[in-house]
């Protein structure tokens, strides 16, 4: 079979199978074809495949390099049993397969995000703490990703809480004791061991402490796996670079490999513990050979000109000079009077596009924070220009999946509250009070939370709970790969009605019926979701914990691939464009970021990582790039000065000041003929 690789693609594919290598991967420099190819190779020279894994951080990049792998594994007639799987995943395979070498029980499930909020809304009440709760959340996460959440560190993790304490300029943080922090953390994660829980930061931290503490699991991970690729290497934080350090360390090098794949140019995520520095910590510590993905295929080669232009201006860079040899347009750069008219220009030009033939799913608008949707929603609604606002947003959190999760952990876990609490909405007349009683009894007795119920609910409820754990008994005797049925089923869950009954109260007929039918629709891909995932021919107990790592592993909520998209640029990540707008590249809301890192709209004051976010902005255009920016913020009477943005000449773009009369057509005020061959227009 013909590969098609270029010179810097083919070293890293046909590298030796030993010792520590870093692919320094560009933008749109095919590292995933690359990475699949380099295991493929590995596996034909006759490495056992089940010793081979790839690692990734997004469902999406694990589903997208699973496929790959599985066709070209088959192409060339090799058995494939190569790892794959999220940061995330691994962990929770390594949690699962032995629990009670990491202090868990068979028991164990997984808390979604909402569900550890609730509990450690708790646990911070449990510690008479009052003041800014958030900030308990917040020190626990980070806390986590830097590692200082395993036993020994626990000075250290007090230390670190208290000067971000003192770092502060939140005034609800004045006087606040470190030590009462950590301890409303402590107190959550006794309450999760105690409920047989793990929540999502927890599939990292427990395996790196299982693994430090002791030496035969250690040992045996190790001997486990003889290639490793670890994907978006840029966006590990420390318990993630630690995990992998564990599983392939540099004593292992004379025998086995590593591959790091990341590019430190794209590292957006530091506001949420990522840490590019591990790149250069992985150089140094396992003297890896560098291997640089330069050439760049999605986007034309003045767009990738200015970007590097751009991103050249860090300090600490990697080696490397992205480059591409395909022909386009050269990029441009309007400055606005005020938001207003940059909202009217861009829904303008979009109108025209599509008018010359250009779909609107191939078109982009891309902002720093979710604000600025506000400056263009109206513009496009005026101009009937179909849209969609990218969320990434989880398919777990929609609530047929989530009663269809809770039946799965039920069935794993019969004391899990969270579970419980969810399944309730099923059964009509049981109300908080109820599940109170219940859950109390549980705690009380140590019973399950249907067998409690049964003894405490009045006898009009207690039918509801001896059915339902006998419906669960039963259930838990088949596999997993009938639920979506025996859910809808009246006989079953009963979830068919239950929906019919919500959808049926809006006077929409029309509505409700699509509501509906896209609820069953879902059901139907968490079922396929777990049909991939299970292994019939394992032990049922066995095939219900596969079940439910279907919240790791969930299809993406699905995407209105129809419209023109709306979305922030650390949610682009991974997208590409013919036509890309940046919409409000300005000082403001790039290079003058709080110093809050709660999210990605307050982002990081870093003014590196700042200017990284505006290059993977630009690089997410393939064909045409326009940048925009306004010298004036509207919104109602509010007005606020802005400044054009420091990177917009960092990056050599020549700023124009627009004045398009915005009744004209688009067209009509440009004057780049690079852009009008790029629109299609003569």
């Amino acid at each position: 079979m013909q590969l098609n690789l270029d010179e810097q693609q083919s070293k890293i594919v046909f590298s030796s199978d030993i010792g520590a290598k870093i692919v320094i991967a560009g933008a749109g420099s095919g590292k995933t074809r690359v990475a699949v190819e380099t295991i493929v190779q590995k596996a034909k020279k006759g490495i056992d495949s089940s010793k081979l894994m790839m690692l990734t951080f997004s469902r999406k990049s694990e589903l997208e390099m699973r496929n790959r792998l599985k066709e070209r594994m088959e192409a060339e007639y090799l058995t494939n049993n190569v790892v794959v799987n999220t940061y995330h995943g691994f962990g929770w395979s390594l949690l699962r397969e032995n629990p009670e070498a990491y202090g868990l029980t068979a028991k164990v499930t997984v808390l979604d995000e909402k569900d550890a909020k609730k509990l450690m809304t708790e646990s911070i009440k449990d510690a008479e703490i009052t003041f800014a709760k958030s900030f308990v959340s917040t020190m626990y996460e980070k806390l986590s990703h830097e590692g200082l959440l395993r036993p020994r560190f626990k000075n250290n993790a007090i230390a670190f809480i208290l000067k971000k304490i003192t770092e502060s300029s939140n005034d609800e943080l004045s006087g606040v004791d470190a030590n009462q922090v950590y301890h409303a953390i402590e107190i959550y994660q006794n309450k999760k061991r105690k409920s047989d829980y793990v929540d999502y930061e927890d599939l990292l931290l427990l395996p790196v402490i299982g693994l430090e503490s002791n030496e035969e699991l250690k040992k045996e991970i190790q001997e486990r796996f003889l290639f490793i690729i670890a994907d978006e290497a840029q966006d590990t934080n420390e318990i993630q670079y630690d995990l992998i350090r564990l599983c392939m360390p540099f004593s292992k090098m004379d025998r086995a490999g590593i591959m790091l794949v990341g590019d430190d140019d794209q590292s957006i995520y530091v506001w949420r513990g990522a840490k590019p520095a591990n790149l250069h910590a992985f150089i140094n510590e396992y003297k890896a050979e560098l291997f640089p993905l330069e050439r760049n295929y999605r986007c034309n080669k003045h767009i990738v000109e200015r970007a590097v232009q751009l991103i050249s201006n860090n300090y600490s860079r990697l080696p490397k000079t992205p480059y591409s040899n395909k022909e386009g347009n050269l990029p441009v750069c309007y400055n606005f009077k005020n938001t207003f008219d940059m909202g009217s220009y861009v829904s303008t030009a979009i109108k025209d596009l599509m008018g010359k033939g250009v779909k609107p799913k191939d078109i982009a608008i891309l902002y720093r924070n979710n604000i600025m949707s506000t400056f263009i929603e109206p513009m496009l609604v005026s101009e009937d220009i179909p849209y969609q606002i990218y969320k990434g947003s989880d398919f777990t959190k929609r609530l047929e999946i989530q009663i269809a999760l809770s039946v799965i952990k039920l069935v794993i876990n019969d004391k899990d509250y969270y579970a419980f609490d969810k399944l309730t909405k099923l059964m009509p007349g049981v109300g908080v009070s109820a599940v109170a009683q219940a859950h109390n009894y549980s705690l009380e007795t140590g019973l399950g939370l249907f067998e409690s119920a049964a003894f405490k609910w009045k006898e009009s409820l207690r039918d509801y709970a001896v059915n339902w754990m006998n419906k669960l008994n039963e259930l838990k005797k088949n596999s997993p790969v009938i639920l979506g049925g025996w859910l809808l089923k009246k006989e079953g869950g009963g979830l068919y009605d239950y929906l019919l009954g919500e959808v049926s109260k809006s006077s929409d007929l029309n509505k409700s019926n699509i509501k509906l039918n896209r609820q069953i629709e879902h059901l139907k891909m968490l079922m396929d979701t777990i049909y991939r995932r299970v292994d019939i021919n394992k032990p049922v107990e066995e095939q219900w914990i596969d079940a439910l790592e279907v919240m790791l592993h969930s299809p993406d909520d699905e995407q209105d691939e129809l419209g023109v998209t709306l979305s922030t640029i650390h949610k682009s990540k991974g997208l590409e464009f013919k036509y890309v707008f940046i919409f409000g590249l300005n000082a403001e809301f790039f290079e003058g970021r709080k110093k809050s890192t709660d999210d990605e709209d307050e982002g990081s004051d870093n003014i590196e990582e700042s200017r990284r976010l505006a290059y993977v902005a630009m690089t997410r255009a393939e064909d045409v790039l326009i940048v925009c920016s306004a010298s004036m913020m509207t919104l109602g009477k509010i007005e606020r000065k802005l400044t054009p943005s420091l990177f917009l000449y960092e990056s050599g773009l020549k700023v124009s000041r627009n004045n398009i009369n915005l009744k004209k057509s688009f067209f009509d005020g440009i004057e780049n003929k690079d852009i009008l061959s790029a629109l299609g227009v003569e």
